[in-house]
């Protein structure tokens, strides 16, 4: 009876007592086995929001385990180490909040580094066999159901990482922001004060970069639609088809580090919704007072703006608009808000269908190149962008607007509102009283 050289290389490897050993290990596996034993290690979420640990398989015949993956999970990936019994557990993008349990089976098997070759190896499974029929030797395998339970910073750490390749960074000539694809052609929700009155927009998904138009936007709620150029075929989110809920567990991406840093995490609860926030205008320092907001646990830096806000299955809950800092030390508190889907999408759908609605402008917005205030008797320029069509006809920091169009201007959210009814290219009257108090009254063609 002849062995194979690969059979004679793993007898022959030892001498002595060491060949005395794996004798008795072949015969005690043949006629004397033991099937290994499982004693599953606790799991460990990594940062990613994978699921791993170890199945700590014993093997009781002095033969090398080894583990395979009978049964795939339902809703995820699994890789084992087939020598060492780590595995790791990818969650899918069906596992959500509302289904936050997976599992897989494994088989270790004690017997394959005992089985022989050739001659030998059929009259060793033979016998093998009949040890087992006879209740002499166990079973080479053992099967474990591994479950996997996930958190939700698990769930959501895998919502954000399927979010991630649709989330768009924004850079504008005055700094940056966030946004996120709602559609493979390149339509991308942001907040509108990451792109007002910003003349160069553009913006990065999945590391290539585009040059973006403003494609409209609703002021009171602070949410712009911004148009990519030359796009096709990116990855976009869906958004949410229920409203949020108090409790839910949300997660959101931003652009805070900038363009070229890892993009920002923060992982949450929504603690109310139907919120009001108010806060000085970033270009005139005047309050203004948003509604209908969601509020969450979740910090946010600048450049966090215009972020998505997902669900546990990664649907659309709303977009970033503010958040709440320290007033000594400048740190983000944990709480901000976010303008819901829902109120995003009647900006979308008035873009797609080039209808303006109450509070929606359609198309680009016009400029008029002046930063405001407020002021007893209307409102204070503080600032004039020079070319702009505020320093053509002449306005100065110090001056009183009190009239544009024939409309009292009371507040600088007035001069904004009879902004928002105009496109570039469009003349207006302006009004105003300069410094010394003298009137003056020039037509300007805005930008």
């Amino acid at each position: 009876m002849r062995s194979s050289a690969a059979q004679r290389q793993r007898i022959a490897g030892t001498t002595g007592l060491g060949l005395l050993q794996t004798a008795a290990n072949l015969l005690g596996y043949t006629f004397l086995n033991r099937s290994p034993t499982i004693s599953p290690g606790g799991q460990t979420t990594t940062a990613d929001g994978n699921v791993t640990a170890n199945l700590n398989a014993k093997s009781h015949n002095g033969f090398a385990l080894t583990y395979d993956v009978k049964q795939t999970p339902d809703f995820g990936t699994v890789t084992i180490d087939q020598t060492t019994g780590q595995y790791v557990y990818t969650p899918g993008p069906a596992l959500t909040m509302h289904q936050p349990f997976d599992s897989f089976s494994v088989t270790v098997d004690n017997g394959s580094s005992a089985r022989l070759r050739g001659a030998l190896g059929f009259a060793q499974k033979i016998l093998h066999q009949l040890s087992q029929l006879f209740g002499l030797a166990q079973a080479d395998s053992a099967e474990v159901t591994v479950t996997v339970k996930l958190g939700a910073p698990s769930v959501l750490a895998a919502a954000a990482q399927r979010t991630q390749s649709a989330v768009a960074r924004i850079d504008t000539e005055t700094g940056h922001g966030t946004g996120v694809v709602v559609s493979p052609g390149g339509q991308v929700l942001t907040a509108f004060h990451v792109v007002s009155e910003r003349s160069d927009v553009t913006v990065v998904v999945a590391g290539r970069r585009y040059t973006a138009s403003l494609a409209g936007y609703d002021r009171g709620h602070d949410v712009a639609v911004l148009q990519l150029l030359d796009s096709d075929a990116l990855d976009s989110v869906t958004l949410a088809s229920s409203p949020a809920q108090p409790g839910q567990w949300v997660t959101t991406l931003g652009n805070a580090d900038g363009t070229d840093q890892p993009l920002s995490r923060g992982i949450g609860t929504i603690v109310a919704v139907d919120q009001s926030d108010t806060f000085d205008h970033p270009d005139g320092g005047y309050p203004i007072t948003q509604t209908g907001l969601i509020l969450t646990t979740i910090p946010r830096n600048p450049g966090d703006s215009g972020g998505p806000l997902v669900d546990a299955s990664a649907s659309l809950v709303g977009i970033v608009t503010s958040a709440d800092f320290d007033d000594d030390t400048g740190a983000p508190k944990p709480r901000s808000f976010s303008v819901p889907a829902a109120i995003a999408l009647t900006v979308i759908n008035a873009v797609n269908q080039q209808t303006a609605a109450q509070g929606i402008h359609v198309g680009a917005q016009a400029r008029f190149g002046a930063a405001l205030g407020v002021a007893p008797a209307g409102t204070i320029v503080t600032e004039v962008s020079a070319g702009s069509a505020a320093d053509i006809i002449g306005l100065q920091p110090g001056d009183t607007i009190t009239s544009i169009d024939g409309e009292a201007i009371r507040s600088p959210l007035t001069v904004l509102t009879v902004l928002d009814n105009h496109s570039p290219g469009n003349v207006i009257d302006v009004e105003w009283t300069d410094a010394s108090g003298r009137a003056r009254h020039q037509k300007a063609q805005l930008g």
